[in-house]
């Protein structure tokens, strides 16, 4: 009925909002920023609760609506790329989905679910780390507990350059050894 399918939408955007996050953007790539190696990946942070994407688009940033029956399990991830061939190509791997539009050196990258609510809204800037800005390195987050809501996302301390030339697509970026550069 209409009152369960509510109920059920928004137990599932305070989910989304809890447990969702933009983890990683690869937004200009060692090979001169070559656009067809963009991703971006999200993850799902729950130990326990599986997600349902279905409907979940961005609504800012590149254009991706996620397929009917997508759903994300506890601690697992989601990818996005610019290009299928490209991206499995330089990782060895399937990305779960293309977007089109392209990253753009410092944007906005907004998420909706399917109830219009936002669940992560988050902006980038490059000259926060220039090593993820075209030399090989990309951006990521450097505490999945900030939630993504315009505020402490949206500042250079809540991110950090990736430990390993290229990104971790599809994995936790291991802890740096170097600080930040």
């Amino acid at each position: 009925d209409e009152k369960s399918a509510v109920s059920a939408l928004s137990t599932n955007s305070q989910d989304l909002s809890s447990f969702l996050r933009i983890t990683e953007i690869m937004y200009a790539p060692l090979d001169g920023g070559a656009e067809t190696h963009e991703f971006i990946e999200l993850k799902n942070t729950s130990s326990s609760v599986t997600l349902t994407l279905s409907g979940c688009y961005f609504s800012a940033g590149v254009d991706y609506t996620f397929p009917p029956g997508t759903t994300l399990a506890p601690n697992a991830f989601y990818v996005i790329a610019k290009d299928a061939a490209a991206f499995s190509g330089w990782y060895g791997f399937a990305d779960n989905g293309v977007y089109s539009g392209s990253l753009a050196r410092g944007e906005r990258l907004r998420l909706k679910d399917a109830a219009e609510a936002d669940i992560c809204d988050v902006t980038y800037d490059n000259a926060w780390y220039p090593t993820t800005d075209g030399v090989g390195y990309s951006l990521v987050i450097a505490d999945v507990g900030v939630k993504q809501d315009k505020g402490a996302a949206n500042q250079a301390s809540a991110w950090r350059p990736s430990t390993n030339l290229r990104g971790s697509p599809k994995a936790d970026d291991p802890a740096p050894t170097y600080g930040n550069i």
